[in-house]
C-alpha cells in the first residue's frame, strides 16, 4: 500500500510538471516511467520531479529518465572507466609494481604485488607467465613496448568482461558448424572423407579446387 501511496504521489507530480510544459501526458508515457523509476524509490522520485519542476519551460518536454535518476542519486549516474581508460591504468601498475617490488624471491610479498595491480592487471602478469618470469624477461629497452602489450590485452579482457564474456576466447567452432560457404575443406568433411590417407586426401581436395573454379566459370 505504502509503495502504491508513492506511486499516485509520482503520477500526481509528473501530471503537474506535464502540464507545467504543456506536455500532452498518455497512460503509456506514465507506465513507462513508472515502470523505470520504480526501483529508485517512487517517492524520491517524486521529490526529483518537484526540484526539476523549478526549472521547467514550455516546449521542453519531460525530463529523461536518466535526468531523475541523477536527481535522486548523482552516484548512480557518475561516468564509469571505459574498457580503454582500464586498460591503460592496468599496464601502468603493472611498470609501477615492476620498480617499487622488483621480482621479490619472498613469495609472500606476491600477495602484495597482486593487490598494488589489482585482479585486472594481475590477470595480464598470468598471461605472460607470472609474475617472476615477467621479472626476469623485462629490460629498460623492452617496457614501453611491453606495456602497450599488457594495455591491448588488458583493455580486451575489460572489453569481454563488460559483455559477460570469459576474460579469454574460446576455442572456434567444430567444421560441422561451420557454413559450407568457406570452400572444399568443409565440403569434403561434410560427406564423410575423414578416413582418407594425407595423399587420397590432398587429391580429393585439388579435385574439389577444381570443381569448385568450374562452377564459378560456368554456373549454368
Amino acid at each position: 500500500m505504502k509503495q502504491q501511496n508513492h506511486g499516485s504521489r509520482f503520477i500526481q507530480a509528473l501530471g503537474i510538471y506535464a502540464s507545467l510544459v504543456k506536455f500532452e501526458l498518455t497512460e503509456e508515457i506514465m507506465f513507462f516511467y513508472t515502470h523505470a523509476l520504480r526501483p529508485h524509490d517512487l517517492n524520491k522520485a517524486a521529490d526529483a520531479l518537484i526540484g526539476l519542476a523549478k526549472g521547467a519551460k514550455v516546449g521542453r518536454g519531460l525530463p529523461s529518465v536518466n535526468e531523475i535518476i541523477e536527481q535522486i542519486n548523482p552516484q548512480a549516474m557518475a561516468k564509469q572507466p571505459t574498457p580503454e581508460e582500464d586498460g591503460a591504468l592496468a599496464a601502468e601498475l603493472i611498470a609501477g609494481c615492476l620498480v617499487k617490488f622488483g621480482s621479490m624471491d619472498n613469495r609472500d610479498g606476491w600477495k602484495t604485488q597482486r593487490d598494488y595491480i589489482g585482479e585486472l592487471g594481475w590477470a595480464v602478469v598470468e598471461l605472460a607467465g607470472g609474475w617472476y618470469h615477467l621479472c626476469c624477461t623485462v629490460t629498460d629497452d623492452s617496457l614501453g613496448m611491453l606495456k602497450s602489450q599488457w594495455r591491448k590485452e588488458a583493455q580486451a579482457m575489460a572489453a569481454r568482461a563488460r559483455a559477460g564474456l570469459s576474460p579469454l576466447p574460446q576455442l572456434p567452432p567444430a567444421p560441422q558448424d561451420i557454413p559450407k560457404a568457406l570452400g572444399p575443406a568443409y565440403v569434403l568433411l561434410d560427406q564423410g572423407i575423414r578416413s582418407l590417407d594425407p595423399k587420397s586426401l590432398d587429391r580429393e581436395m585439388e579435385m574439389a579446387k577444381k570443381k569448385q573454379v568450374e562452377d564459378f566459370k560456368d554456373p549454368w
